[in-house]
């Protein structure tokens, strides 16, 4: 679900890591509202999927490995302080994004938010442009 989370952000704008902590959410449907910010422009989102009981259990470093994957990228350096892990993001040059920096929000076991700049590289050889990305997810009930 937060691979698909993502990927959806990056359509919508055209390593081991240090760490073992489960994320701890609830299993169910979840409803995301996305929003990025990208050149003076607002695009908003929403995505319904169910999440398993493996994803919701899943060390948040494999979520955080999931949510680079698909922007195309990997996680790079990860830290956590409680309920909030920020990452890097590692970009091949062959990736729409180039590199960002993400912060990942455990609110409660019902609530997620992902907020971060990305960096997006321009395919006609333009300089790279920053945008701002905000999801925000909540369990809504069962699958």
């Amino acid at each position: 679900m937060i691979r698909r989370t993502i990927a959806i952000l990056a359509l919508a704008g055209a390593s081991p890591l240090a760490f073992a902590a489960p994320a701890n959410l609830t299993p169910g449907m979840w409803e995301t509202e996305m929003t990025i910010e990208m050149l003076g422009q607002t695009m908003v989102d929403n995505l319904s999927e169910c999440m398993d009981a493996a994803e919701a259990s899943a060390e948040v470093s494999v979520l955080a490995d999931d949510m680079a994957g698909g922007m195309g990228c990997s996680a790079g350096a990860v830290s956590q302080k409680g309920n909030v892990s920020v990452f890097g993001l590692i970009c091949p040059a062959d990736s729409t994004f180039s590199g960002g920096a993400i912060t990942f929000d455990i609110k409660s076991p019902t609530n997620f938010v992902i907020t971060g700049d990305v960096t997006v590289s321009m395919p006609d050889g333009s300089p790279d442009v920053t945008g701002t990305l905000h999801a925000d997810a909540k369990r809504t009930g069962t699958c």
